[in-house]
């Protein structure tokens, strides 16, 4: 016989990292993976995608953690690029 304990997932993040006091450069962006419906496009069923959504504050990002959509956010400073040309983001596992 097997037991789940689900615990609450809780998570605080700093958004505030790589910002001198007062500044309001970082975006806080959350991940969520989808899985593509079967159709031409997807005839093995096996297409994947991510979508991000844009938190602008701290209220709109109160939500549960969702394991199946592999949910994860990204922290991205916007006035920093990186060799890429793509805006310098951190990544909270």
């Amino acid at each position: 016989m097997v037991t789940f304990i689900l615990l609450p997932c809780l998570a605080r993040m700093d958004m505030a990292v790589d910002c001198k006091p007062g500044e309001a450069y970082n975006q806080v962006v959350e991940v969520d993976v989808k899985v593509e419906e079967p159709g031409k496009d997807n005839v093995h069923n096996n297409t994947f995608y991510t979508q991000e959504t844009l938190l602008k504050s701290e209220s709109q990002a109160m939500r549960d953690c969702n394991l199946l959509s592999a949910r994860h956010w990204i922290v991205r400073n916007t006035r920093t690029v990186n060799r890429s040309e793509k805006l310098l983001t951190f990544m909270g596992e």
